[in-house]
């Protein structure tokens, strides 16, 4: 993060004066940007209110922002950890010792790089061999850090500008022989930082890469590649193909995929065979644990080239020395950008070859043969069939086509005219700016702190983060933790679609203004040790990726949560009980943390899981306890279109029983909610039903991100047996109807869900005339067989007090000591 101290317009108000209504309609009328700094009676300053601090509060003083940032040598630091606390204020007030307003600080991701570049070049003396004096004109962190060095240094330098004065550094113009003028934007910078970095290695490894070039180069010498498909090993690969260098072994560490469509065993260690591994990593502590695996099968150190420090700087620096090493690019994809593409690597001197289609390759085939060939797109589902026919065109000719993501040009530095792009690419765009300037940050945050330290393994779609929030935000209230959440890389959460990347954004920032850790690449636990790890049952697969063993070892407990009420596939298709209770999750973790239904379930179909299961119940449940119990969980829009109507809730895929209850709907004798599955936003086709669907006469679409506003407003639920959420419902003691028609006939069911508590707790139609009967006994306000489905639903209620999470903290707790 880089600090940089702007002019802006804020709104001055008494704290008296304020109501959250009024704030509310003031930031929605086009001031969503705005700060409104607010003041006691007595004009002394309280704090900041921002439309997210607002928004994500109930109250006024709840979305008070306090912390004060004073004019002075720690307002960088300090600026920078009150928007750090608060990621979505985006600016904070600096003020005066009177409390008055100087100036506004921002982070700026382009200053904050180019802090990282000047943190590169104070390490190397040779550079400043030839800077006789500088002259800076303006401030921000990065001038100021360079001007402390450059006194370091004895280099003469003189700054100009406002603000210098009031952090203590004189603004007097020296008397200097030949000055370097460095303006505010401090390009400077960059121009020693490119200088230097095409002096040295292309690679950044001085020396590292031309010893692993030669050894790989020597005669009869086999090389094995080893990596995860991803973006950085494609790379990787891509760079020793560059150096004649053709590996006769690619190896995935996954064990079951494969990397650029091969797939092959480890073979046996000899000398002639040389290992490379890619990864994301630390550098050190991938060698570690790759030598001890190397010496456990009795391999040769020597042989193991770790090539991470490559990759760090691909694909900006990386990349743009191997296409000056190349000189030839071939690029296919989106026109628009390969424009940017162009715009961005123009310097480099290589020839840029745009085939507009696939059929190019034939003719391209053999002149560019050895040039780098890109696939340019967005990470966007609807993408993938026209990336596979170009790359099966390219794979008749003997050419890899590589895949490359907008988010790799790195698009805080070199913005686009986003004008250009549809909605859904503009939003790409924007999550893949902030989710990256995320993952830049990782490593440069502090390392845990004495407090008990917890690690939340979170899945790569956003939706399941509401699962396992409740307990994260558990931790965090009281006080005496420090919590750790890591997610998937940008390229896998980018993949699942654009919704998903846009809530992940959301989420982050909420997990950081708790005050929580965020980490977006798998190794990053190798720099700390934690007490407990928590995982989502069944969505966390983290035991097919490589990566068990690292993480039982920066681990004293793992622990599954279950996030879903059940898991759907049981009862539809062949995904079975081993979707969820994988053998090797078994193995690997110490408890799986289940509801009382789940426990007992799990358990009649294989004892070994009988001593792992705890039935604490799941965090999910605390959420829905503590909102059922909230009186203040409203919403003014629904109430103005339910009023004093009966309210029919529906999950995804009840569409026969939504059709059923229209003409209820057109009436004006009930109002319907419909909550869409998650997935129906990244599909065009389901938008535009959502779409026409909304726009019906008494239809609401239920958008949020839970779903207990709608548990709290309606007054039946109706959906299938595929939706884990009629077993929320159950809480809510409200009739549910399941539509039941035809699903026997259609799926191989390996467990008859018609045995289970929940569907006896429920009514069952399979036409119309039993849906419609439904209906019609809600709107008469009846529950015909509550009595006779009480026991069941007591069974399922079991747990449901709003202490689930300080149970499953306690145990741990207790097994830990």
């Amino acid at each position: 993060m880089a600090i940089c101290l702007k002019d802006g317009e804020v709104f001055k108000q008494e704290i008296n004066n304020l109501k959250r209504e009024d704030l509310l309609m003031f930031f929605m009328s086009g001031h969503q940007e705005s700060l409104i700094t607010v003041y006691d009676e007595y004009d002394k300053y309280l704090g900041v209110i921002s439309y997210y601090s607002l928004l994500f509060t109930r109250s006024v003083k709840d979305a008070l922002i306090t912390e004060k940032v004073r004019l002075n040598q720690n307002v960088w630091s300090d600026a920078a950890g009150v928007l750090n606390r608060y990621p979505l204020l985006g600016k904070v007030p600096v003020l005066a010792d009177d409390d008055s307003i100087l100036y506004l600080a921002v982070n700026d991701l382009l200053q904050a790089q180019r802090l990282m570049r000047l943190c590169y070049l104070i390490q190397d003396d040779t550079v400043w061999e030839d800077v006789s004096s500088v002259q800076i004109d303006g401030i921000n962190e990065v001038l100021f850090w360079l001007k402390k060095f450059l006194e370091r240094k004895g280099i003469p330098v003189a700054v100009s500008g406002d603000g210098w004065a009031e952090l203590g550094e004189s603004s007097e113009s020296a008397e200097l022989k030949h000055p370097q003028y460095v303006g505010e934007d401090g390009s400077w910078i960059d121009e020693l930082y490119v200088r230097r970095r095409k002096e040295r290695s292309r690679t950044g490894s001085e020396g590292y890469w031309e010893s692993f070039c030669e050894h790989a180069g020597q005669e009869n010498t086999k090389v094995v590649f080893c990596g995860r498909p991803n973006t950085l090993s494609e790379k990787l690969y891509d760079n020793l193909l560059q150096e004649d260098i053709y590996p006769q072994t690619v190896f995935c560490l996954d064990g079951y995929r494969t990397l650029f469509g091969l797939q092959t065993n480890m073979p046996p260690n000899t000398t002639n065979i040389i290992y490379c591994f890619a990864d994301n990593g630390a550098d050190i502590h991938m060698s570690i644990m790759f030598e001890m695996i190397f010496r456990r099968q009795g391999g040769w150190c020597d042989n193991l080239y770790l090539l991470s420090e490559t990759g760090r700087y691909m694909p900006d620096t990386g990349l743009r020395s191997m296409i000056s090493h190349c000189g030839k690019v071939v690029v296919m994809g989106d026109g628009r950008l390969s424009d940017l593409f162009q715009s961005v690597y123009a310097e480099s001197g290589a020839e840029i070859i745009y085939a507009e289609k696939e059929e190019c390759v034939t003719g391209y085939a053999g002149k560019y043969r050895d040039a780098l060939w890109f696939y340019l797109d967005f990470p966007l589902k609807n993408k993938e069939s026209e990336f596979e026919k170009a790359a099966a065109a390219c794979k008749k000719n003997g050419i890899y086509l590589s895949r490359y993501f907008m988010d790799h040009y790195r698009i805080y530095e070199n913005e686009p005219d986003r004008s250009e792009y549809d909605q859904d690419e503009a939003d790409v765009l924007t999550s893949l700016g902030v989710l990256q300037g995320i993952a830049d940050q990782c490593g440069m945050k502090s390392k845990p702190s004495e407090k008990q330290n917890i690690l939340f393994l979170g899945a790569q779609f956003s939706y399941m983060w509401e699962a396992i929030e409740p307990l994260f935000k558990y931790y965090m209230q009281r006080g005496d933790t420090e919590c750790t959440v890591m997610f998937y890389s940008v390229e896998q959460i980018a993949w699942v679609g654009v919704r998903n990347l846009r809530e992940f954004v959301d989420n982050v920032s909420e997990i950081q203004a708790l005050g929580g850790r965020v980490y977006l690449y798998h190794d990053q636990f190798l720099d700390a040790k934690y007490d407990v790890c928590y995982i989502c049952l069944g969505y966390s697969h983290w035991y097919h990726h490589g990566i068990g063993a690292d993480l039982r070892s920066a681990c004293k407990m793992f622990v599954s949560l279950q996030t879903t009420a059940y898991h759907t596939h049981y009862y539809i298709g062949d995904q079975g009980f081993a979707a969820m209770f994988h053998e090797n999750h078994r193995k690997e973790i110490d408890y799986a943390v289940v509801s009382d239904f789940m426990a007992e379930w799990a358990k009649k179909r294989d004892q070994k899981w009988e001593n792992k299961l705890l039935p604490l119940g799941y965090p999910r449940m605390d959420r829905l306890y503590e909102d059922l119990h909230d009186a203040n969980l409203i919403s003014k829009d629904w109430e103005s279109v339910i009023k004093d109507k009966k309210v029919i809730y529906f999950t995804a895929y009840a569409v026969e029983l939504f059709t059923y209850c229209l003409p209820y709907c057109e009436d004006d004798r009930c109002v319907l909610i419909w909550r869409p599955h998650p997935y129906d936003f990244d599909s065009p086709r389901s938008r535009e039903r959502i779409r026409e669907w909304g726009s019906r006469k008494n239809v609401l679409i239920d958008t949020n991100k839970s779903y207990s506003m709608a548990f709290r407003y309606s007054d039946a639920l109706v959906t299938t047996y595929s939706s884990s959420v009629l077993v929320n419902y159950l809480f809510t003691d409200k009739p549910i109807l399941i539509l039941d028609k035809g699903y026997l006939d259609k799926h191989k069911n390996q467990v008859d869900y018609q045995e289970e508590a929940w569907y006896k707790a429920s009514y069952i139609a399979n036409d119309e005339k039993a849906a419609n009967d439904f209906i019609d006994m809600i709107i008469a306000g009846k529950d015909e067989r509550k009595v006779e489905t009480m026991p069941y639903r007591q069974y399922m209620q079991r747990g449901f007090d709003g202490k689930v999470c300080e149970r499953i903290a306690s145990f741990i707790e207790d097994n830990l000591k």
